[in-house]
């Protein structure tokens, strides 16, 4: 790949916002808190992080893999309708100590798939290597992100 088309790049994600169409971008600094939201037509993603302490380690183990040529992420995913889903919680596993956590709603099964379209997650942004949000398909077996307790070694 080239390099990655995007309409914005917000944190790990690359948005790609088709024309004719909007998307707002929130980033608000609570001090130790920081909440993003991306917010379009049909569909909102969202993700909070601490400046306090770092996001839990997950266990790579019980992670999904998926790659897009050469890029891959390991990944959980929990959504409400596994065929026809309206919101979604997803972690995904960035290296082996980086991960993120974020939620992504839709007004209606079609929101959910224009925002699964709009998505990528960017692995590599120099070589422009990215997963689309829409590879992310199957639901984890655990109703929680599978993360490492504190003192656990990774698998």
């Amino acid at each position: 790949m080239a390099g990655l088309v995007c309409s914005a790049i917000v944190g790990f994600l690359c948005v790609q916002v088709p024309v004719g169409n909007a998307a707002n971008i929130k980033l608000e600094d609570r001090g130790i808190y920081v909440a993003d939201t991306i917010q379009a037509k049909d569909w909102t993603l969202s993700w909070g992080r601490s400046m306090e302490w770092a996001p839990p380690r997950l266990d790579m183990s019980r992670l999904e893999r998926v790659c897009d040529g050469s890029a891959c992420v390991v990944y959980w995913r929990k959504c409400n309708d596994a065929a026809h889903p309206t919101t979604c919680s997803y972690a995904v596993g960035l290296g082996p100590d980086s991960s993120v956590f974020f939620d992504l709603t839709a007004t209606g099964a079609d929101g959910m798939k224009h925002a699964m379209d709009a998505i990528r997650i960017v692995v590599d942004l120099k070589s422009g290597a990215a997963v689309p949000l829409s590879k992310l398909d199957r639901d984890g077996a655990d109703d929680q992100a599978p993360v490492l307790r504190t003192g656990d070694a990774p698998p």
